[in-house]
């Protein structure tokens, strides 16, 4: 019989360290294996045709800015589907004027989502023989040499020097905008808004009619007077040449062919 031979102490951890190396050895190989085959896989996804982006879905662009976003991201159309630069098309689209908003991102089906909220016009503003078109927040985005007669005209030749796309900060458009809201409160319809250089405004009425309202001081009392004296008024208002509120607590009217204005009683 033969005698079995037992391994020392040092011989198995001989042993074991082998293994260990060994095992340590496939699990390099096997790392960079899978390291190999992820450069690849990437490198296939940054220069396959298979992954160039296919076109474009615009929406919200209307004729201020249609041809504008379609230009500014066309060059993007071709290239890499995983490079392309939505936030950089996305800043570009909104350094246009008109272009309150934009968001560009990567679709599912290969195309880039452009999406655009375009400024809504809520006044026109007269300025050293041009017309522009501001939005609610201010923000002169559209020049003309014709006014829009759609929207209310601010004649403000004060005002200072407009920068397309950014806020118009003028205190006299500031108040011209102000007189705009309380007269729409009291559902006067305005068509046009002058200040005199003294700051002194004046309100042109769709029917004909002028409010004279002095300084923005207490415009929204000056405005409410204004509308009730021109509902109690007994007389046609296209008759009527203007209402001075410009001291709303002695409001007056002055009818069409008098001499001088007359107080409300």
């Amino acid at each position: 019989m033969k005698r079995r031979r037992y391994m020392t102490a040092a011989q198995v951890e001989q042993a074991r360290r082998r293994l260990r190396l060994a095992r340590s050895r496939v699990l390099t190989v096997t790392r960079l294996a899978l390291i190999a085959l992820a450069i690849e896989a990437v490198a296939a996804a940054l220069t396959s045709p298979r992954f160039a982006v296919k076109g474009v879905a615009l929406e919200g662009a209307g004729a201020l800015t249609q041809e504008y976003a379609l230009r500014t991201v066309a060059p993007a159309v071709g290239g890499n589907y995983f490079l392309a630069p939505c936030g950089k098309l996305r800043d570009r689209l909104e350094s246009h004027p008109a272009i309150r908003q934009a968001a560009v991102v990567r679709r599912l089906d290969g195309r880039l989502s452009v999406r655009v909220k375009e400024r809504s016009p809520y006044v026109c503003v007269l300025w050293k023989g041009s017309f522009y078109t501001l939005d609610r927040e201010m923000v002169p985005f559209v020049r003309a040499a014709v006014r829009d007669r759609s929207l209310p005209l601010i004649d403000a030749p004060a005002a200072g020097s407009p920068k397309m796309g950014r806020p118009w900060s003028s205190a006299y458009l500031e108040a011209a905008l102000k007189c705009l809201e309380e007269a729409r409160k009291s559902d006067l319809k305005v068509s046009q808004v002058s200040i005199d250089p003294a700051g002194e405004m004046c309100l042109n009425i769709v029917n004909g009619t002028k409010i004279r309202a002095g300084y923005p001081q207490d415009i929204e009392e000056k405005i409410s007077v204004a509308s009730r004296v021109l509902a109690s008024l007994p007389v046609p208002l296209n008759t009527i040449l203007y209402v001075d509120v410009s001291y709303p607590g002695a409001p007056a009217y002055r009818p069409k062919g008098s001499d001088g204005a007359t107080a409300v009683q």
